[in-house]
């Protein structure tokens, strides 16, 4: 074999090597990148924030099918403000999967009727701030009347430690 023969079929296995690789590589990327996009965490950070909403308007249509709104309303009517606090919390942390943490708000900013319904009685300095620093909210409203002013009742809902 002569020498030039020898280094053509050595250029010849280099490229087909260098082929090779260049091609295995591209298929390992081309996988990983088809396993990200398809991954459960990927999934949940596109969907999460629905599903947040999911949880609110799910958590206040229970509560309005089951009579627990119309019991909140008559209780914040009846100026009976503490009960309607304990009966709404008791009834979001039944209705809530554990995680999830809540805020609850009856009526507008300039007339306030309930504000600071968060999953315990105490501490509502620390729930605020975690409700502030929360990475996701979502958040579900419902229209009442209540003393013939159409009031809003705003659940918000965010994933979360417990205290």
């Amino acid at each position: 074999m002569t020498l030039e023969k020898a280094l053509k079929d050595d250029e010849r296995g280099f490229i087909f090597t260098v082929d090779g690789t260049l091609a295995v590589l591209i298929s390992i990327l081309g996988l990983a990148a088809v396993l990200a996009v398809g991954s459960p965490t990927t999934a949940f950070r596109q969907h999460g924030y629905r599903r947040l909403g999911d949880y609110a308007n799910d958590a206040l249509q229970v509560m309005e099918v089951g009579g627990t709104l119309d019991e909140i309303e008559n209780l914040v009517r009846e100026n009976q403000k503490e009960m309607a606090k304990n009966y709404a919390r008791n009834k979001l942390l039944e209705i809530l999967p554990d995680g999830i943490q809540f805020r609850m708000e009856i009526g507008t900013e300039s007339n306030l009727l309930e504000d600071n319904i968060y999953p315990t009685s105490s501490n509502t300095d620390i729930w605020r701030e975690r409700y502030e620093n929360a990475v996701d909210v979502a958040s579900s409203i419902q229209i009442s009347t209540i003393n013939n002013e159409f009031e809003p009742i705003i659940l918000y809902v965010w994933r979360g430690e417990g205290l």
